[in-house]
């Protein structure tokens, strides 16, 4: 039921997150879905806790399966053990770190919230345990997790949590909006055309033209005053090119943000800005044909995530 700070295991375990980390940065890509026991291979098939992942937790515990739902499914993408500058740490830490950073806690369940355990109740250890709120009846709660009773696996069971103290984080399911591609096309030949990644996610590609713009992918955003930060999808295994993002504002100001998708895959966060009203790339860049290739993702839950 563990969700085990990485900062209380040493020098040794700093490098492994450092070096772990810089390998599979942009795991993000790979598909989730509540119910389904999809936690990537990489972190389910090794020992339990013998890596840590993407998100700064070890593996096969309760807490790297619940960060890997809210950065895939819950629509957080930027969820880390140190989001928001703060720790969330063991499982048994979570809601006061919500707390601090304003992120609902409460004792009503929500579908897709966060079911948080303290310490030694309602089966949890002395370190607490996290999971997901699958369906609600009653005083109780259908939930799914990992290392529940400290065996490493995956398990949907139900909790009764009413009088309890087992309370709920929501981490804002309705906050981050998926941004679906609006794409169209000057393609010469069959340069554009669409595939799968390593995921089996949809993705669209095409080689990039040094002369005209072979494609043009544009994302219609939710106008709001407040900041948002904007994630982008990279699939997997055809997407090489560096690409610069336009983006305008409410005075139709264009500003510009790079992205070179070659050493990432997954949502990675592009700018963060204010009254945004149109956002485009296309490949118009200036490298030769057929030297690097463009990805977006096409999936309806894959394109570029706004989130506020």
């Amino acid at each position: 039921m563990r969700g085990r700070d990485i900062s209380w295991r040493g020098s040794a375990r700093i490098i492994l997150l450092v070096i772990f980390v810089l390998a599979t940065a942009g795991v993000h890509g790979a598909s989730a879905n509540p119910g389904q026991d999809n936690y990537p291979d990489f972190l389910k098939q090794p020992a339990k806790d013998a890596v840590v992942d993407s998100w700064g937790f070890y593996n096969r515990e309760c807490t790297s399966f619940v960060a890997w739902r809210l950065s895939h499914e819950e629509g957080n993408p930027g969820f880390r053990n140190s989001a928001g500058g703060r720790v969330y740490g063991n499982a048994n830490t979570w809601a006061d770190t919500a707390r601090a950073l304003g992120i609902p806690v409460d004792a009503t369940p929500a579908v897709g919230a966060v079911v948080w355990f303290p310490a030694n109740t309602g089966g949890a250890g002395s370190l607490g345990h996290v999971a997901m709120v699958l369906s609600i009846s009653g005083g109780t709660v259908q939930v799914e997790d990992y290392n529940w009773a400290n065996t490493g696996q995956y398990l949907q069971h139900t909790v009764t949590y009413a009088g309890t103290g087992i309370r709920f984080i929501h981490f804002g399911q309705h906050t981050n909006r998926n941004l679906p591609a609006s794409v169209s096309t000057n393609c010469p030949g069959q340069q554009w055309f669409t595939d799968r990644d390593t995921h089996n996610t949809p993705i669209g590609r095409t080689f990039s033209n040094g002369s005209t713009f072979c494609v043009r992918v544009s994302f219609t955003p939710v106008v709001t005053a407040a900041a948002c930060d904007f994630w982008f999808y990279v699939p997997s295994s055809h997407a090489t090119a560096s690409i610069t993002f336009g983006y305008w504002n409410a005075a139709g100001t264009k500003f510009y943000a790079p992205l070179n998708e070659a050493p990432v895959e997954g949502y990675v966060k592009v700018f963060r800005a204010a009254n945004v009203r149109a956002i485009n790339f296309q490949d118009n860049n200036g490298q030769p044909v057929g030297a690097t290739e463009i990805g977006w993702g096409t999936h309806a839950d894959f394109g570029m995530q706004q989130v506020c």
